[in-house]
Parts: C-alpha cells; structure tokens; sequence
C-alpha cells in the first residue's frame, strides 16, 4: 500500500481492506428496501439488494453475518 502510494497508483480495493477471509466477505454490499415491521410477529421484513462486483455469488452464510451486524441480531438462527 505504501509502494503504491509512494509511486502515485491508486491502491486497489482490496489493499485498502485488506486481505484474507474478512476482504472476501466485504466484497459485497447489501441494500434493504421496502422495508417494514412485523409487530405481531415480532420481526422486520424486506428485500435484500446485493451487490457483488467480482464473486459470482454470495454465501447464505456471509449474508447471515452481516445481517445479523447490521441489525444487533444475537441470535443466527432468527435470521
């Protein structure tokens, strides 16, 4: 990154977040819309945009994850 920086090339994506497991699973972004409550249910409802530039799919798995950090989901199982 500094090689890069230093020679006046812009720095792909993947360096500036690094390498490994965890930039495999920033790859993607996700999108919710029409969003709304459930509130006898208990539970939130919407469509899942995403966006995956480069990977031919996206695991049920990665998706799980970050779901569940974008909305403070303790429990996986509800997602």
């Amino acid at each position: 990154l500094a090689q890069a920086l230093a020679h006046g090339i812009a720095p792909s994506r993947k360096l500036r977040e690094g390498c490994g497991a965890n930039a495999a699973m920033s790859d993607f972004t996700i999108r919710t819309r029409k969003f709304k409550q459930n509130p006898l249910l208990g539970r939130k409802q919407f469509v899942l945009d995403i966006i995956h530039p480069g990977m031919a799919n996206v695991s049920k798995k990665d998706l799980g994850t970050r779901l569940g950090s974008m909305y403070k989901v303790h429990d996986a199982q509800c997602i």
